[in-house]
């Protein structure tokens, strides 16, 4: 059963990152509604499963942090591959090849 509205919010991952923790299990790369102590609701991204907390039927999850394509959308890291022009680092698509805009999801 997915978890509901409520049911995922933040931990701190061994890592020492932020990372989402969730009431049941989550698809990586499924966008979730986080709910912050102050009220404020916030769209994740979720990524790799860290951790089950077996006792307590608890998972911990990566934010996935991201890349907007313009011609494809939304990609993962895994969808992309550094490139070096001119000097500069940057990231293309995999697909298509053109430069993608790194846009942290997760921040």
């Amino acid at each position: 059963m997915a978890p509901q509205a409520g049911d995922v919010g933040y931990a701190k991952l061994r890592s020492g990152a932020w990372g989402l923790r969730a009431m049941g299990e989550l698809t990586p790369g499924e966008t979730v509604t986080v709910t912050k102590k102050n009220g404020e609701q916030k769209t994740e991204t979720v990524g790799r499963h860290e951790v089950t907390l077996i006792d307590h039927g608890v998972h911990l999850y990566a934010i996935e942090t991201g890349w907007r394509c313009g011609q494809c959308g939304p990609r993962t890291r895994a969808q992309v591959r550094q490139v070096e022009r001119d000097e500069v680092c940057l990231y293309a698509c995999r697909a298509c090849g053109s430069t993608v805009d790194e846009a942290a999801v997760g921040s």
